[in-house]
């Protein structure tokens, strides 16, 4: 698709005219279909996991992790702005911290660090900071402070602005954390001489030499006093204490098993501690590490280092794996979490109707929504969990109503719920075989279920499950060495299984007997989808459809193109509806919708704005709305604009680059103006030669650039962003102005998005 640039581009950082004053061009009173709106809802704050969490007031936070990830939020959590991202290779930013509400450190792997002095709205480079991969910061005040790494310790006393090296390797221990009692003494457990000497290490000058306190393993040490310390001693299971700043230790709390608090120690107050595990167990003490109490159960998958932070004796922080983020306000007691949705590939997902859905992924992660998918909530129901040679990642998920819906996944692994996926109960795995990976479920009624999938033991061909009793047994209908991807009943007694390489069994009797059909040209087929005992479609790899009206005994076969590689998934609400997600075939590849409005006659393609990763699933409502989600556990929905309506996309602001700013829905032809606004959105200001329109951007707005809109109605406007731009906040939307005295102007949605370095 050509796009028209733009015709009229200012910069962004020099104020020009405000639109209150500015006369703008008339466009074509014409209507024009827009281009489907999508929006995304997950996964939020990212996708990638996260190493460290700070806040400066219970509201203005950020966090960093993998790929050079910096995150800010002013709302609490409720939104989130990039501050800074580098590629999918590149390496993490391990910690942050906020010393008081100006003072911040962040650092990563060797100069990927910066510090802030006020309050994280800008942020300046440490470039004297030395080679390393620096995990631990610890300050004493804003201005003096330690940060230790993988066998070193550095000083700095100006605030980050110059740092030196206090020991390396091997006269400084490989360090888990670090904590400094003082400007001399100090705590770091980690492995020592030549990597001969495991446990806590002490420094009484400064971290310039280092002598083992206590010879156990021991994962993390603070002080919550003073002279007393607390260790997490994972070669004893225990937690231990120092009352002498760490010269001896003695074990105080009962032996753990492995889901004790041995990953993060952090004392709130001098009694009351957070202790997490690796699968993101939560542990609170009230009486200094003596006893523990779990307060939130895990929510991890694979062993991991877990980071908490509090601002206060009331609002803390714990960031892991996969974005996950979690909250509390009352210092510890009870936790919820704060993120949206989980960055892991999402299999399929399943929208019951516009407010109520499910999707299942990697490693047993299901997120839910209630609200249209406004908040995906995370859940990870378990067997067994995910153990050396069994994996239980989820693959399929059918919703019956309400109340019962079902997940299934590899290893055997079944979950029923019957109260709105609140909670979720095993029904498959030991009493289905651990061999058994299934790929999707059917739902007739709540006792009725079938289960379809791959058998991977050697000599037995049972890929087929059936339960009448909801999971309390089960029974196979047949046996057949195929490889199940698909199963769909449309009432009671019409349902279908379809396998890899177009084989597909059908039945007309409620399963009693099937029938076996081989479709013509062996496709790889992905996913079906069947509105009544007639009409179905069924979709795949090298841009493969078929329809059927005869319930499946004969297709008609097609190709969306030689350049669709595969196509995912497709679904409809009535066979008239049609919506499919593909990826493209090439070099780069890329994330397409294609709807059809006439049962597959024809279809309209799409590229999906903004995601990150493959779109692998789909779902429609009766209303038309659809959802989508994929790789990096990405979901996205549309949002339909009514003819006429514009909406505005932007990519990331980064000093020196070009911004791409796309209006979409335009009329052919017209002319766009881009806003900007720097105060942010609410009571803008409205111009008479807008005909009464009222522009959401406050005063001063900015209109910085025009282009026409192409064919397609597509308007694209790309502005250098100033090397000195400052780095906060900016507030864009687009304006058309119709008809006649205005009186039928056009505004697009508001974005925001930061300028980052």
């Amino acid at each position: 698709m050509t796009q028209s640039k733009n015709t009229n581009n200012r910069d962004l950082n020099t104020l020009l005219r405000f639109v209150c004053g500015t006369t703008l061009a008339i466009g074509v009173s014409l209507s024009a279909e827009a281009q489907t709106r999508w929006e995304k809802q997950g996964p939020y704050p990212t996708e990638v996991s996260l190493h460290g969490v700070a806040f400066n007031t219970p509201d203005h936070g950020f966090v960093v992790g993998e790929q050079l990830n910096i995150i800010e939020t002013f709302d609490g959590g409720e939104s989130w702005v990039e501050r800074d991202r580098g590629e999918y290779w590149y390496g993490p930013y391990y910690s942050i911290k906020f010393v008081d509400a100006m003072h911040g450190y962040i650092t990563g792997n060797n100069s990927e660090a910066w510090r802030t002095v006020d309050g994280g709205v800008n942020w300046i480079p440490m470039t004297d900071i030395p080679a390393g991969s620096w995990s631990h910061i610890d300050f004493l005040t804003p201005t003096v402070g330690y940060i230790g790494a993988n066998g070193a310790c550095a000083f700095t006393d100006d605030g980050g602005v110059t740092w030196q090296i206090r020991s390396g390797y091997p006269d400084c221990p490989v360090m888990f954390s670090m904590d400094f009692r003082d400007l001399n003494i100090g705590l770091a457990p980690g492995i020592g001489l030549n990597g001969q000497d495991d446990g806590i290490f002490r420094t009484t000058d400064g971290g310039q030499t280092w002598d083992l306190a206590l010879p156990i393993v021991t994962n993390h040490v603070v002080f919550t006093t003073a002279n007393r310390a607390v260790a997490s001693v994972v070669g004893d299971l225990r937690i231990y204490e120092s009352t002498d700043t760490g010269q001896t230790w003695v074990p105080i709390s009962q032996a753990f098993d492995e889901h004790g608090p041995h990953s993060t120690l952090f004392p709130v107050t001098s009694t009351r501690l957070i202790g997490l595990s690796h699968e993101g167990d939560i542990w609170l003490s009230t009486d200094a590490g003596f006893t523990w109490t779990l307060v939130f159960d895990e929510i991890g998958d694979l062993p991991y280092k877990w980071e908490v932070n509090f601002l206060d004796d009331q609002h803390g922080w714990v960031v892991g794996p996969h974005g996950i983020l979690i909250g509390t306000s009352d210092g510890g007691f009870t936790w919820e979490i704060v993120s949206r949705g989980i960055g892991m590939p999402i299999y399929q997902i399943e929208m019951l109707d516009d407010s109520f859905g499910l999707a299942v992924a990697e490693n047993t992660y299901l997120v839910r929504t209630t609200d249209s998918g406004n908040n995906w909530v995370v859940q990870k129901p378990e067997v067994t969990g995910q153990q050396f040679l069994r994996d239980e990642t989820f693959r399929g998920v059918d919703i019956l109503n309400e109340r019962v819906a079902v997940a299934v996944g590899l290893g055997g692994t079944v979950f029923k719920t019957t109260d709105g996926a609140l909670t979720w109960e095993s029904i498959g795995y030991p009493d289905l075989p651990e061999g058994f990976w299934a790929y999707d479920v059917e739902c007739v009624t709540e006792q009725d279920i079938w289960v379809v999938g791959q058998d991977l033991t050697w000599g037995r061909d049972q890929s087929v499950y059936h339960t009448t009793d909801g999971g309390q047994t089960w029974t196979t209908p047949f046996n057949h060495g195929a490889i199940w991807g698909r199963v769909q009943f449309v009432d009671d007694q019409h349902g279908w299984i379809h396998g890899v390489g177009g084989i597909l069994e059908r039945t007309e009797d409620g399963g009693a007997t099937w029938e076996e059909i081989l479709i013509p040209g062996d496709p790889l087929i992905e996913d079906i989808v069947y509105v009544d005992p007639m009409n179905g479609w069924i979709v795949g790899w090298w841009g493969y459809y078929a329809r059927t009206r005869d319930g499946g005994r004969t297709w008609e076969t097609n190709s969306f193109g030689n350049d669709i590689r595969t196509v995912f998934a497709v679904d409809s609400r009535d066979g008239v509806d049609l919506w499919a997600i593909a990826q493209t075939d090439g070099g780069f590849s890329r994330d397409v919708s294609l709807h059809s409005t006439d049962g597959g006659a024809t279809w309209k393609r799409e590229t999906i704005n903004g995601s990150l990763g493959y779109f692998q699933a789909v779902s429609v409502t009766e209303t038309g709305r659809v959802w989508a989600a994929g790789f990096n556990g990405e979901i996205h929905a549309t949002n339909p604009l009514p003819d006429g309506a514009m909406w505005l996309t932007a990519n990331q602001l980064h000093r020196g680059a070009t911004a791409e700013f796309t209006a979409h829905g335009a009329v052919p032809g017209e002319t766009v103006h881009f806003l900007y606004s720097t105060k942010g959105t609410g009571n803008g200001p409205c111009p008479r030669q807008l005909g009464g329109l009222c522009i959401d951007l406050i005063n001063p707005v900015t209109d910085f650039g025009s282009a026409a809109s192409d064919a397609n109605g597509v308007a694209v406007l790309s502005q250098p962003v100033p090397a000195n731009a400052p780095l906060r906040d900016v507030w864009f939307q687009t304006l058309s102005r119709r008809g006649n005295g205005g009186n039928k102007s056009v505004l697009s949605n508001s974005v925001r998005r930061a300028i980052m370095p």
